[in-house]
């Protein structure tokens, strides 16, 4: 059961919604007007990991995806593996 709990949770990574207030439009990047740079951060086991700062919202975009790639894909394959198992079991 622990494992299935984790897989739920992980599951949600991906499917992140924007916050409605976002400026930006994309989970993980925003605009910091002391700086008047994107940046771009990524949470990861209720830490925020920064990202760096960028001249413009594409590049701070492109290293969100990067980072969710790196941080959460294994995450995904370990769901998937976990549902397989369990659907294997139930037929």
């Amino acid at each position: 059961m622990r494992q299935i709990h984790r897989a739920k949770l992980a599951g949600r990574y991906l499917d992140k919604h924007v916050n409605k207030n976002s400026h930006s439009g994309h989970t993980g990047v925003c605009w910091r007007e002391n700086m008047q740079k994107y940046y771009a951060y990524i949470m990861v086991n209720r830490k925020q990991i920064p990202l760096g700062y960028y001249e413009n919202m594409e590049d701070a975009i492109a290293a969100r995806k990067a980072a969710e790639e790196k941080y959460f894909r294994p995450r995904q394959e370990k769901v998937d593996a976990i549902r397989r198992m369990v659907k294997e079991k139930r037929s």
